[in-house]
């Protein structure tokens, strides 16, 4: 019996929706033993007999860990543990707005959270090769200014705070905003096509003229005025989220499901 199987710990478990809880023990152990990918598990018969529970139970528990991306199953090989990707991550921020109903406010005020400081983390540590990224997007975000594409703004846009976040050389960071990026973009078309197109005109060139701010600054390697402005941006997309709220309060207040075909806001 191998030492994996032996650590189950046999009080964590009751009867009530065993399967789940076979799976989040499994999970802890997973995690709290530093397993890396590629680890194989013991097979189903020993963790059954470890978890006493019949093997149907413990196959139920086993789908759901995989379903959840962390283990996969080799037909008559076994059970190993899956090199976890950062897609995984945002795939699954991206599910829980979308179906969740999470109102965009929330959205927006967990931006106001952890941008500014992704742009502090960017002057510190952006290479000379992410900059260039960096301004290319900002060059491209300009162009936009007089010759407007909602769509191909939405994306571009994006694009410049996935690439900023890289350059925070987070990997937590990285994952999560790419998830929200995926959603920002959507926001962003919707919204620009509800507002007039002089306003949707206006947003864009304020959006050419704070990504080129957030650049220098990031190019300088200044923290503070990283911060700044950053901090500037995310109140462009505040007070846009205000115009919004009294065109249409279910969109800003309820949810953002049903703009996966593109969208954002003045989010940038």
């Amino acid at each position: 019996m191998t030492d994996f199987a032996l650590k189950i710990p046999k009080n964590k478990i009751v009867r009530e929706h065993l399967h789940e809880q076979i799976a989040s023990v499994l999970e802890e152990m997973i995690a709290s033993q530093s397993l890396p990918p590629g680890s194989r598990l013991p097979s189903e018969r020993e963790l059954a007999a470890n978890f006493n529970v019949n093997r149907a139970t413990l196959r139920l528990a086993i789908r759901l860990i995989e379903q959840r991306g962390l283990i996969e199953m080799k037909v008559g090989s076994g059970i190993y543990i899956k090199d976890v990707p950062g897609s995984t991550v945002a795939d699954a921020i991206e599910r829980y707005v979308n179906f969740k109903s999470c109102p965009q406010q929330d959205l927006q005020a967990f931006r106001e959270i952890l941008e500014p400081e992704i742009a502090v983390m960017a002057a510190q540590n952006a290479t000379a090769q992410e900059l260039e990224a960096l301004l290319d997007y900002s060059i491209q975000i300009e162009e936009m200014a007089n010759n407007p594409d909602i769509e191909s703004y939405a994306g571009i846009d994006a694009g410049f705070h996935e690439n900023l976040a890289l350059a925070t050389h987070n990997m937590m960071i990285i994952a999560v905003i790419s998830g929200v990026q995926k959603v920002t973009r959507s926001w962003i078309y919707a919204s620009h096509g509800m507002i007039s197109a002089q306003h949707s005109m206006n947003l864009i060139q304020q959006g050419a003229s704070v990504h080129r701010k957030i650049y220098d600054a990031v190019a300088a390697h200044n923290t503070v005025h990283a911060r700044e402005a950053m901090r500037t941006h995310m109140r462009i997309s505040r007070s846009t989220l205000e115009v919004l709220r009294e065109l249409s309060p279910e969109m800003v207040g309820n949810d953002v499901q049903g703009m996966n075909d593109g969208g954002i806001l003045a989010s940038k």
